[in-house]
């Protein structure tokens, strides 16, 4: 008979055996690495709850948290899909201020509608991103580098803007509504989070630029042979990056009812006793935003007043010259 026989490769069950391990393991790692947060957030609800069970595990508490980290998380969402192209975006906390002192400014200064101001404030930071694109792709800066110093021209153009003073007279409620607002007994902040957080999910793996996102990020170069505009995609990050920063500047400006030069560089702004919605001003007419005389006038009498001396007040009376 002519011809070898076939050979058939075995695999000994000693083999397997060791083989084993080393598959779960890689497999469990894989698994940690990529829902490890989502395991330890849990963890911390557990924990949370069995130490404080009549106040953490609550309603009410579950919807505070959120809202305190609404702002975060959105512009963090933007600056996941510039991290995940291999790149970083270190001027969205200055592009949020910036917003936020230019959307304020736009309807005090500017007499804007809310709306036309929020688009306006809007396009800024996507211009804003195109700019951070356009140096690192064309100009290759290091992606550091290039948006430190775009953040800090952007800090010059906020303070040339405000001359540091705040802007916070004559903000409509109507925008102050939009972060202190509620619907269906969740806060406005809440539910704009779950929606950008869930368009940018999509996004990021349900779309043909979102897998292209992702392939940039594994390799930029085997990415640019297999046909995809690296340049392109990296700068459509950017600009996704800078819309998700004017929009965390614009809600924190509604939520503080101002805009400061240095609101999104210092969370600790979100506490601020002005976050609380006022009622409106008796001495200044709503329809068109001037004082009202009389009321003025009421108004200094009673300061006035209160701050008279009083007959035993010992600081009213006349001290005695010394000798």
């Amino acid at each position: 008979m002519s011809g070898d026989a076939p050979t058939t490769s075995m695999t000994l069950p000693s083999e397997e055996n060791a083989a084993a391990p080393g598959a779960v393991l890689r497999r469990a790692m894989q698994f940690l690495s990529t829902y490890g947060t989502i395991i330890g957030m849990g963890l911390m609800i557990v924990i949370f709850s069995v130490a404080a069970p009549r106040a953490f595990p609550t309603y009410g508490n579950f919807l505070n948290v959120l809202n305190q980290a609404s702002l975060v998380a959105i512009i963090a969402g933007g600056l996941t899909v510039t991290v995940i192209v291999g790149e970083l975006d270190l001027s969205i906390g200055f592009a949020a201020s910036w917003a936020g002192v230019l959307v304020t400014g736009l309807m005090v200064h500017g007499g804007m509608p809310p709306w036309l101001a929020i688009l306006a404030v809007l396009a800024s930071g996507a211009v804003i991103g195109v700019i951070n694109g356009l140096i690192v792709t064309k100009l290759r800066v290091n992606s550091v580098i290039a948006t430190l110093g775009t953040g800090t021209i952007i800090v010059g153009l906020n303070f040339a803007y405000t001359t540091g003073a705040p802007i916070a007279s004559g903000v409509p409620f109507s925008f102050v509504d939009i972060a202190l607002g509620r619907t269906l007994g969740v806060p406005n902040d809440i539910l704009i989070m779950i929606a950008v957080l869930a368009v940018l999910w999509i996004l990021v793996n349900r779309t043909e630029l979102g897998q292209s996102i992702q392939a940039i990020g594994g390799n930029a170069e085997a990415a640019r042979l297999s046909g995809i505009r690296v340049h392109r995609v990296k700068i459509l990050a950017y600009v996704i990056s800078g819309l998700t920063a004017a929009l965390t500047g614009i809600l924190l400006a509604s939520l503080l009812g101002s805009g400061t030069s240095s609101a999104a560089d210092n969370q600790k702004e979100r506490d601020r006793p002005n976050r609380i919605k006022l009622a409106p001003n008796p001495t200044v007419d709503e329809a068109t935003q001037r004082p009202r005389p009389r009321s003025c006038v009421r108004a200094a009498r009673l300061i006035a007043a209160s701050r008279a001396p009083t007959p035993d007040d010992p600081m009213s009376k006349p001290k005695a010259l010394a000798p």
